[in-house]
This record gives C-alpha cells, sequence and structure tokens, in this order.
C-alpha cells in the first residue's frame, strides 16, 4: 500500500561521504506490521544520577525487556527515544549494540526515535551515531505503513534542539500528512509517535511547545487514534475528546513519580495506579475492529498485565 503522491523510500544513509556503518538493525519500508512491542528509555542511569542523585541503574530491567521482545517475536520493536543515556558518547552506543545483539541476531525489524539523551547533553552530535544505525531519524516527519491501513507518523519533538529550519519544516509537513492521509480512501487509522509527552503528570518539564506544535493538527484530524511517547520513566494514559494519549518510558531508566493528587495538572488521566509505576512495555495489535494496546510491566522476575485500551477506527 503506497500513498498516492507520498514517496515512502528510504531516506539517503546519513554516513555518506565518511566510514559507514554496517548496521545490523533489520528494517523495510514494506513490513507492514501488524503486532508492534513498544519500549521506551532503554537507556542507562547517567553517572551523574546515580551517583549525586542516587537514581538506580537498571541493567537487570533492559536485559529483561530485551529477552522478552525475542521472546514474543513481534512484526516490529519501536523504540520511543532515550537509547542510550549520553548520545554523544560512541562507546555507549556500542554497550546499546551488545544489549539489542539478541534482537539483531533474530531479525526482529527495529524503528527507534530520537530522544533527548541520543541528541547528546552538549549538542546534536549523538545524532550521528544514531543515523548510523537507523537511518531514518534524520527524516522529519516520517511516516510508517503498517498493516491494514493503519499510518504511523514519527515526529521529532527535540524542539530545542532542531535548526529553526528543520523544526518549520517539520512542522508544515506534519500538517501536511494528517491532511493527507485523512483523504487516503487506503488509510482508516493514524497513530503519531514522538519522544517527549504532550500531558504528563510526572514531576518533568515539558517543553510547552510539544503541545502547541503537535496537538491541535492531531486533534482536527478525522483518523487519528493514539499519541505515543516516552520520555518519562513511568506510564501514563490520557484520553481527551475521544483520543488517546499514552506515555510509555519504562525501559529501563530510573523512574519517576508521577502526581495522583486532587491538583494534579492533568485530571483526563484514566490510569492512577500508584505514583511510581512498574517498568514496562505496550504490545499493541492490528485488528479487523480497531487496534488493541496491552500495557506488560514487570513485578520483581514476572510481566504482567498491567493496564489495556481498545481503539475503534474513527472512519469505516
Amino acid at each position: 500500500m503506497v500513498l498516492p503522491g507520498w514517496s515512502c523510500s528510504a531516506p539517503p544513509s546519513a554516513a555518506a561521504g565518511r566510514t559507514v556503518y554496517e548496521t545490523p538493525y533489520l528494517w523495510s519500508d514494506t513490513l507492514q506490521p501488524r503486532r508492534l512491542m513498544i519500549i521506551g528509555d532503554l537507556q542507562p542511569t547517567t553517572w551523574f544520577e546515580e551517583k549525586l542523585l542516587r537514581r538506580s541503574q537498571n541493567d537487570s530491567v533492559r536485559d529483561r525487556m530485551i529477552e522478552r521482545v525475542v521472546n514474543e517475536d513481534p512484526d516490529l520493536l519501536l523504540l520511543l527515544g532515550d537509547q542510550v543515556g549520553v548520545g554523544e558518547r560512541e562507546d555507549e552506543w556500542v554497550k546499546f549494540d551488545s544489549l539489542m545483539a539478541p534482537i539483531c541476531r533474530h531479525d526482529i525489524p527495529t524503528y527507534a526515535i530520537m530522544g533527548n539523551h541520543d541528541y547528546g547533553l552538549l549538542g546534536s552530535s549523538g545524532i550521528e551515531h544514531c543515523a548510523l544505525r537507523f537511518p531514518r531519524v534524520a527524516v522529519l516527519p516520517s511516516l510508517v505503513l503498517l498493516a491494514d491501513s493503519v499510518a504511523l507518523v514519527v515526529v521529532d519533538s527535540n524542539l530545542e534542539t532542531l535548526p529553526d529550519r528543520l523544526r518549520e519544516h517539520q512542522e508544515k509537513r506534519y500538517r501536511e500528512i494528517l491532511k493527507r492521509l485523512d483523504r487516503s480512501p487506503s488509510i482508516r487509522g493514524v497513530i503519531v509517535a514522538s519522544h517527549h509527552p504532550p500531558y504528563t503528570n510526572a514531576d518533568l518539564p515539558i517543553n510547552p511547545a510539544v503541545r502547541e506544535t503537535f496537538v491541535p493538527p492531531f486533534m482536527e484530524a478525522k483518523k487519528t487514534l493514539l499519541f505515543l511517547s516516552g520520555h518519562i520513566h513511568s506510564y501514563e494514559r490520557f484520553e481527551i475528546d475521544g483520543k488517546t494519549f499514552v506515555v510509555s518510558g519504562g525501559g529501563g531508566g530510573p523512574r519517576r513519580k508521577v502526581d495522583t493528587s486532587a491538583a494534579r495538572p492533568h485530571t483526563t488521566d484514566q490510569y492512577r495506579r500508584g505514583i511510581w509505576r512498574y517498568h514496562h512495555y505496550v504490545d499493541l495489535q492490528i485488528r479487523p475492529e480497531g487496534i488493541r494496546g496491552e500495557v506488560h510491566m514487570l513485578l520483581g522476575e514476572e510481566f504482567r498485565l498491567g493496564d489495556g485500551f481498545a481503539l475503534r477506527w474513527n472512519v469505516k
């Protein structure tokens, strides 16, 4: 399935003119996956966080996440950003490659989104390391066609890092793509994914431009159903005017507290189980009647179903 007037061809290699990294990460624009496993924030805890802020280092959690993906063998592994702790350091990406080696050995297709840690702490030099492994991170925004006439639109929410030219280009194309998908008779559902969430009740400030840029077109579009994001090392789910916003940052970064009080910023939250949520992943399945999401949380040594949601097509 190819939309009229839209090319899904792969972007030029980010390694042009330099030593080419022979990426082991499997990807093809023709995949059209039906089942996606979604993990946000696999990043190790940084030295500063661990030593000075006394936050936990969760290597065993990351190992269990990757082991689970291999055992479940999804059609696509979608990483919601912050694959590493310090993006400009090549040794961090080498450790990430080691963690992901079982995924590569089992030929599980993988798609990654740029997180703020992936860009790096001192600027944007980390994108070179990420783009050599996942070339599509350089495409703003990116369109991925899923099974059964579902489209995934991936945006870069690192708006403070992007040059003005790229930020403006992305916003314009984002709006154009959503309008084009609304008009396309071959598309019946749209998912948007970013690293930073437009809504959260966690104690971590989010640039308001993320919500101002991406939410109005999402809400105006007829076929948009789900907005996926990470960044917050916790799990949240919001329902706003019939559309679902899921925050999934439970891949192994140090957990963050979520406000559940009556004074919390956003009261449309549908999941309110505790201020500390377990590490987790989202199992997203495209079904004839719509999209089914299951959130599996790591309790001790076992994954257990912690939340679920069902989304039906807005347009028949």
